[in-house]
C-alpha cells in the first residue's frame, strides 16, 4: 500500500501500490517488466509505433507456468515495472530463450 497525505488538509489516502502508474511512459525494446499480484514476469521483444510486442516470460497460475506472447499499447506501459535486479534478469533470459 501506498500512504498519499495532502499537506494542506492533513488528509491520507492509501492505495494499492500496483495501482499507480510508477513505471516509464514507454515499454523499451530488449527491456524485462513485472507486476504484482500475481508476480508476473515480462519481456519486451520490440516496440511498433504505439504497439509493445511482450512475452509473458514467468507467471504461477495454481502451481503451472503460465507463458504466452501479446501484444499491449504503450498506454499501459506505466502500469509495468522495469526489472532492474540483474540475478533475475539472468534467470529469465535462460526461460525466455526456451520460450521462444
Amino acid at each position: 500500500m501506498v500512504r498519499y497525505t495532502n499537506l494542506a488538509s492533513g488528509v491520507s489516502t492509501e492505495v494499492p501500490a500496483k495501482s499507480l502508474p510508477v513505471g516509464e511512459t514507454s515499454f523499451t525494446q530488449g527491456e524485462f517488466y513485472f507486476l504484482y499480484e500475481p508476480l508476473r514476469y515480462f519481456y519486451c521483444d520490440r516496440v511498433d509505433g504505439d504497439t509493445a510486442h511482450i512475452y509473458l516470460v514467468e507467471s504461477f497460475q495454481s502451481g503451472q507456468l503460465v507463458q504466452g506472447l501479446f501484444t499491449q499499447s504503450n498506454s499501459y506501459s506505466p502500469f509495468y515495472m522495469e526489472l532492474r535486479d540483474r540475478k533475475t534478469k539472468e534467470r529469465l533470459t535462460d526461460r525466455l530463450r526456451k520460450l521462444r
